[in-house]
């Protein structure tokens, strides 16, 4: 549990995520916060062909997710140092693999590969804008 003034703070679900968004608003959860873990089951996800989580991969609008919840840590002043340092030395590899992917299995290969080649400025650019606006 958390106090709803942190979710606000830290600026709720992104709407640049799809898959992932969950993750993301936990990763900038706890870094601003202390987490402790409870042995129980306190919920259940289950997958179905038809289920939303499904209908986005299939689609795949959550191709950038990783890259952007990376990108995010390793901007987010609140991310300690240790942090910072891991999804800094993750992000290259991250952008690495969808290159390959983008280029070689596509969809949409040639925007894909466009807007992974723009990452390096254009998404470190957007989390910063993001960073500044909660600021």
């Amino acid at each position: 549990m958390f106090r709803r003034q942190l979710g606000l703070d830290i600026g709720g679900f992104r709407s640049d995520i799809y898959q992932l968004v969950d993750l993301d608003f936990w990763y900038r959860l706890m870094v601003r916060s202390t987490v402790c873990f409870l042995p129980q089951e306190l919920s259940v996800r289950t997958h179905t062909a038809t289920t939303e989580s499904m209908h986005i991969v299939k689609a795949g609008r959550n191709w950038l997710d990783q890259l952007r919840i990376l990108t995010s840590l390793i901007v987010d002043p609140a991310s300690p140092t240790s942090i910072r340092v891991i999804a800094g030395m993750r992000w290259p590899l991250t952008w690495l693999a969808l290159a390959f992917r983008a280029a070689v299995f596509g969809p949409q290969r040639w925007a894909r590969v466009k807007t992974v080649a723009r990452a390096p400025v254009a998404e470190f650019a957007h989390a910063r804008l993001r960073r500044d606006r909660l600021s």
